[in-house]
């Protein structure tokens, strides 16, 4: 597995951001720890990226995509920002500013962002800025279920203003036009500036236990594979 490097250090307050990269022309994004209070997933991610990289596509994964926040295990960063609304241009964030110096030149196929929901104690839900067909969404879905998952139907979240859509079955198809600007996301960023194709954000139990989501981890990285492409 390749070393972690040592990519920028935040000018005021001590914060270093790492990534892994196998190849210089990676096409899988792999992310987490985009808020601090979501870190079990940070691990689990990094595990199987230990156990299945002599067969893992090429790829880039960044653990901490806040990690001043995963530090103070807040949502928040250091700098009081909530990151995955504060993607703009020109970056106001450091660690925003950051994220995007490391992978403004690379243009990867997919994007796979592992968040947890804190409400949720077996119910997983993604969100895809493409569409599956009826045979890749069962797939999908037999996928999750199999690790003893439930697949979430409902409201993502009431009480934030960029959210409130409804999940059905674990899997709701978000475009890049029905996100407004306002939102600050990260995959909205990624699409409008073609450094993605296609964009995942994955909402894991987050009361669920660790072994759960190690094996969610495994399952929906092997179903989203297929999407990378191969020369």
């Amino acid at each position: 597995m390749p070393d972690f490097e040592n990519t920028f250090e935040f000018e005021y307050k001590q914060s270093t951001m790492h990534h892994l990269q196998k190849s210089s022309d990676p096409k899988l994004l792999l992310l987490s720890g985009m808020h601090g209070d979501e870190y079990e997933i940070i691990s689990c991610v990094l595990a199987y990226i230990k156990n299945h990289d002599a067969i893992l596509d090429d790829y880039l994964f960044i653990p901490e995509v806040s990690p001043s926040a995963v530090a103070q295990r807040t949502r928040k960063n250091a700098w009081g920002h909530d990151t995955n609304r504060s993607f703009f241009v020109p970056a106001i964030d450091p660690e925003v500013a950051a994220f995007m110096k490391i992978v403004s030149d690379f243009h990867f196929d997919v994007c796979i962002d592992f968040h947890e929901d804190a409400d949720r104690t077996k119910g997983c839900y993604l969100y895809d800025s493409d569409v599956f067909s009826a045979q890749q969404l069962t797939h999908l879905r037999a996928a999750i279920t199999k690790t003893g998952a439930s697949l979430y139907t409902g409201i993502d979240d009431p009480a934030d203003a960029n959210l409130g859509w409804h999940i059905r079955d674990g899997y709701i198809s978000m475009p890049l036009k029905s996100i407004p600007p306002i939102a600050g996301f990260s995959g909205r960023w990624l699409l409008e500036k073609n450094i993605v194709k296609r964009a995942f954000t994955v909402e894991m139990p987050g009361q669920a236990l660790p072994f759960l989501k190690q094996k969610l981890v495994e399952a929906i990285i092997t179903a989203l594979l297929p999407l990378v492409s191969h020369p």
